[in-house]
């Protein structure tokens, strides 16, 4: 199971970062405006910041296995409807920007619960090793993501990138749905 939500994991973040890439190129193509093009990425840090906390103390609170799934949804949600405006040409930069950040609070949300569920799926002795390969998927990730995110925007579009992000919370959706215990 750990090595399926690995591998789900690599996919949905490569994903994120394909939006990333998506969303900076689709709000210069929007606006001009450089307050707008700046907030793109406020949009996606802020989130961050203002719920750590928060997030964290939900994730020690309710169970980790329903929140995780139910912030992967609510982030597929957002990326559909991403993905539906950008292709049917009514993205405006402030629904842009919200869709973003709607994004960006599910993954706020959601952190603090996925990093604490590694003792869980895996032995003790292991852990180490599970936690380093975490890093090396969400690094590849990072490397990976936004040149192909540029690629899919330069060779088919910026709603094929979001189209991508969508699709990569399946993965993730469907391994974590496997488990039938709660995770605490």
């Amino acid at each position: 199971c750990s090595s399926d939500l690995l591998a789900s994991n690599l996919v949905s973040d490569i994903g994120t970062f394909m939006q990333s890439v998506g969303a900076a190129w689709l709000m210069t193509s929007l606006t001009r405006n450089p307050l707008y093009i700046a907030l793109i990425q406020t949009a996606s840090a802020l989130p961050f910041f203002l719920l750590a906390l928060p997030a964290g103390s939900i994730g020690d609170i309710f169970d980790r296995r329903k929140l995780i799934l139910g912030t992967e949804t609510w982030m597929l949600v957002v990326a559909v409807v991403l993905t539906v405006a950008t292709f049917a040409g009514v993205m405006t930069p402030w629904l842009l920007l919200l869709l973003t950040l709607g994004l960006s609070i599910g993954d706020a949300v959601e952190s603090p619960a996925w990093r604490a569920i590694f003792p869980e799926l895996v032995d003790k002795e292991e852990l180490p090793a599970a936690l380093a390969l975490n890093g090396i998927e969400f690094n590849l990730a990072r490397a990976v993501g936004p040149g192909l995110g540029g690629f899919i925007v330069a060779s088919v579009g910026v709603g094929a990138a979001f189209a991508f992000n969508a699709f990569s919370f399946f993965g993730v959706i469907a391994v974590i749905e496997r488990w039938k215990r709660p995770v605490r």
